[in-house]
């Protein structure tokens, strides 16, 4: 079975609170802040979030590649958006991400 090691699987639970423990530590998503660009700091945070989400063989590398494809699919949800608002559909109509974390992310 191929794939990426580094993407761990979780349900909706450990989704949303993974998302929560990485909104708190804004080192890691807000590029205003001058200590984004401190290495140090981020590397912390990414600690922080791997003691605070307590699963067994999740680290450092699994708190990126998560937060990669979130946003990755993020963005995907965002065109879907855009896309179906372009298309002329009624406000009925428009597409609405069916995600759990879609609004959490969409606030920060």
């Amino acid at each position: 079975m191929s794939g990426n090691k580094n993407v761990m699987k979780m349900n909706d639970e450990q989704t949303m609170n993974f998302i929560n423990y990485y909104e708190k530590e804004e080192v890691l998503w807000n590029t205003k802040l001058q200590a984004y660009r401190n290495r140090d700091a981020r590397v912390e945070a990414v600690k922080r979030v791997v003691s605070a989400m307590n699963i067994e063989g999740f680290g450092p590398n699994h708190v990126i590649s998560k937060f990669k494809n979130l946003r990755s699919s993020y963005c995907q949800e965002l065109k879907k958006i855009a896309t179906s608002e372009k298309s002329g559909a009624s406000v009925e109509d428009i597409y609405v991400p069916h995600v759990i974390w879609f609004s959490k992310m969409d606030l920060f």
